[in-house]
């Protein structure tokens, strides 16, 4: 049986330049965002990028209103 979210991890991974921007990412999420190191390992890489993605766009729209 074939798990597409194993799979899409794997070449994703193989394809990386920088893992530290990796751990920068999980970092930033359960920092800012109380994740933890067993919900990324259920969740696929697309949902990972989504949240970051959220949670940037968050951050920035906080700051902006401070302005």
């Amino acid at each position: 049986i074939l798990n597409i979210d194993l799979i899409i991890k794997i070449i994703y991974l193989a394809f990386v330049t920088s893992f530290k921007n990796i751990i920068d990412e999980r970092l930033f999420l359960m920092k800012e965002y109380n994740f933890t190191y067993e919900a990324f390992d259920s969740m696929s890489y697309f949902e990972a990028r989504h949240y970051l993605k959220k949670g940037i766009s968050i951050i920035n729209e906080r700051n902006n209103s401070k302005t």
